[in-house]
């Protein structure tokens, strides 16, 4: 079997996956993995795929094929470019290449040969990673709500064995079910692109109160989060304008792959668009781009200190919250 792809945590899951469905056939399987740059590799693969006296099953791992092929013993590059992997006696062999170009040639002679393969590569949409954080609660017999997954992706980015151990901690701390974006806010607080979304969601349901010391909070803990903190807001009244511009009968769903977010999200920015008429989202459109412009010394050529960016933040959010 060949496992190729660049998400590494997903490839060392495989190939726990198949070492456990070969152990539950095989009580005695012993599992040899070789990364086959080692200088001792290609003796240990020898010694693994060597019949044994006492008999038994063996499942060897050649790992990190991806490595260029001059790194790799010349004897490897030849049993792997020449064998007919059909016809292995004695032992089970899974080929890990984890991405790139590297060892290009070895894995056309793989593919070529007819290996079953399974390709792991990274998501691409945001939405494929929510739906995946999604399955790993089910997984844990817990339950969350979209928006919290929203929150959660947002808060950790798109490392899986960092949003693994966010489910892992939430699964295991949070008592309730579903666990809510409360929940997943409680423990990434201090996560700047949380405190940007908390900021952005209070602006828009026009909580001038709850805004400004969110504000306050996240200027205090990171100095630098003025610009983020606008990012998050002038993309959520993006939003906005795209989904109130919307022809008539055009659903959620296509809306969502146009602006290539959640189907979920746009239900939830549905709600906001009671407190905007069209033409406070169009103010709100020129005023964004004046502060985005000025925080990065764009209007003017004017840099601000942290004062003034503090002073204009806090005015833009007021202006924001009760036009």
């Amino acid at each position: 079997m060949l496992i190729s792809g660049t998400e590494e945590l997903l490839v060392d899951r495989e190939i726990n996956t198949s070492y456990h469905a070969l152990k539950n056939k095989f009580e005695d399987l012993e599992k040899v993995q070789i990364n086959v740059s080692d200088d001792d590799a290609w003796s240990r693969f020898l010694e693994a795929s060597s019949p044994s006296l006492f008999g038994g099953i063996k499942l060897v791992i050649l790992d990190n094929l991806n490595i260029a092929e001059d790194k790799i013993n010349s004897n490897f590059v030849t049993f792997l470019k020449n064998t007919e992997f059909d016809e292995l006696e004695d032992y089970y062999l899974i080929m890990i290449h984890r991405g790139g170009t590297g060892g290009a040639g070895i894995l056309k002679a793989i593919r070529n040969a007819k290996v079953r393969e399974l390709k792991i590569d990274k998501f691409k949409k945001s939405e494929d990673y929510e739906s995946w954080i999604k399955v790993e609660f089910k997984s844990k017999k817990r339950k969350i709500t979209d928006e919290a997954v929203t929150i959660l992706k947002s808060a950790i980015g798109e490392d899986l064995r960092e949003l693994a151990a966010a489910v892992s901690q939430l699964a295991t701390d949070v008592v309730n079910d579903p666990i809510t974006e409360i929940d997943v806010l409680q423990y990434y607080q201090g996560v700047a692109e949380i405190r940007s979304y908390e900021i952005a969601d209070a602006i828009l349901n026009k909580k001038t109160a709850k805004a400004l010391n969110l504000l306050y909070t996240s200027l205090e803990q990171d100095p630098n989060s003025a610009i983020p903190i606008v990012s998050s807001i002038s993309s959520n009244v993006r939003y906005l304008v795209r989904i109130a511009g919307a022809p008539k009968g055009m659903g959620d769903v296509d809306i969502a792959k146009e602006l290539a977010i959640n189907p979920f999200r746009i239900k939830f920015l549905r709600n906001y668009l009671k407190n905007w008429t069209p033409k406070k989202l169009a103010d709100a459109t020129i005023e964004l781009s004046k502060v985005d412009a000025s925080l990065k010394a764009g209007l003017a050529g004017n840099y601000l200190d942290s004062a003034q960016k503090r002073f204009l933040l806090e005015h833009t959010v007021r202006s924001m919250c009760t036009n």
